[in-house]
């Protein structure tokens, strides 16, 4: 791995790509180990979802941060709900380091994903704030520059559909600091190196960047 980071920075210092007919499936092109390794580069892009707590039903202040949700069921992802206004709630809470990469000054955006038939709309708290109401949201941000132990409450409330709700799970993507090596860069010139290495002499070259 060490050789093929070495390659990937030297070979790559910008995007380069192969053409549909000449790429291949990266990973298989790469020891056991060191799958593992791009593996986990990718993992530093999200947060684990955690547990959220569910609520069927509405409920008086259910964004509130002194609402005692610990009698709340969890959540099951990818799991179907009733077609009335549902809560979800969570405390998240920014780690140290994610597989060793320190978190600090990353920007950390969350996304409730779930879906119904016809309209579906939502609203989402951030400690007991409104911060969007609409049908199919976009990403909020809910750390714009985080630090280790920053912490907050998460609320969304699904408001009544036409149909069942089905209840995905929840996306907390990370965006590197830009003072720092961005996990995903990496990831992308190993998996372009390991395509490139592999392809036959006469394809190699010349390589133009995009």
């Amino acid at each position: 791995m060490a050789a093929l980071l070495v390659f990937s920075a030297i070979l790559f210092p910008a995007s380069y790509a192969l053409s549909a007919a000449q790429a291949v499936p990266s990973t298989t092109l790469l020891q056991p180990e060191d799958q593992a390794i791009v593996a986990r580069l990718g993992e530093l892009n999200h947060l684990p979802q955690g547990t959220w707590r569910i609520h069927l039903g509405d409920v008086a202040h259910g964004e509130s941060v002194d609402l005692d949700d610990s009698s709340w069921p969890a959540a099951q992802p990818n799991s179907d709900y009733p077609s009335d206004a549902i809560w979800f709630r969570q405390w998240i809470q920014v780690p140290a380091t994610r597989h060793g990469y320190d978190l600090t000054g990353s920007h950390i955006w969350f996304q409730l994903i779930s879906y119904a038939h016809g309209t579906r709309s939502e609203i989402i708290y951030l400690n007991g704030r409104r911060v969007a109401m609409a049908e199919d949201l976009e990403p909020v941000v809910l750390f714009e520059q985080a630090h280790p132990g920053d912490k907050a409450l998460v609320a969304v409330k699904l408001l009544p559909t036409m149909g069942e709700k089905h209840f995905t799970g929840a996306d907390l993507h990370v965006e590197s600091s830009a003072s720092r090596p961005s996990p995903e860069t990496l990831q992308d010139k190993l998996l372009t190196a390991a395509q490139f290495l592999s392809s036959p002499p006469e394809i190699r070259l010349p390589m133009k960047p995009l």
